[in-house]
């Protein structure tokens, strides 16, 4: 018998997957950098703008459990959706299918269902109920526009964290005089 589960194999989030194959990356060109990143070796855009735009390597930093920050990009709503029934009546509509096609031309579309009873949902940053095909949306958009979410160094922490205690005395010592006044104002 042989041991199917090898330290060495790594099976890809479904996000991930897609994302490889909609930029034309294989299995071969996809580098794990345990702890660190995640890169998409010579990742090419699909389109007619992107076409003869270079291939270049997409670095997608992870955390040492594997796991990526996710980018939101704001609450559901705020995503693009059609609903099931726009597009079957559009598949009864040949004018109507055309303009859908046009507006779904190059695109990754994920199909869920987010109805009132769906069981699909979970907390995110932006909705206590988020579907969570939005999540796998994110994290493809964090992918094809490169805004990922990075942990900052101990220097960068630090440095903030001086800003902030900074902007906290500069306002206690600024609103303090205030908070005198009207307790003198209210005594008088």
């Amino acid at each position: 018998s042989s041991d199917v589960c090898s330290s060495d194999l790594v099976y890809p989030a479904l996000a991930l997957r897609v994302m490889a194959d909609y930029l034309s990356v294989t299995p071969e060109r996809i580098k794990l950098n345990s702890g660190t990143s995640i890169t998409l070796i010579g990742a090419k855009r699909p389109g007619p703008l992107n076409g003869s735009a270079a291939a270049q390597d997409i670095v997608i930093p992870i955390d040492a459990r594997g796991n990526l920050r996710v980018n939101f990009v704001g609450a559901w709503d705020r995503m693009k959706h059609y609903h099931f029934s726009s597009v079957y009546n559009a598949s009864e509509d040949r004018d109507e299918m055309e303009i859908l096609g046009q507006q779904l031309a190059g695109k990754i579309v994920v199909v869920s269902d987010v109805s009132a009873n769906s069981r699909d949902v979970g907390p995110a940053p932006t909705d206590p109920k988020f579907p969570l095909s939005g999540l796998l949306s994110n994290v493809m958009h964090n992918v094809l526009t490169g805004s990922f979410l990075r942990e900052l160094s101990p220097w960068e922490q630090a440095l903030v964290d001086l800003l902030l205690l900074g902007i906290v005395m500069a306002l206690s010592i600024q609103l303090r005089p205030l908070a005198d006044r009207k307790s003198t104002r209210l005594n008088s």
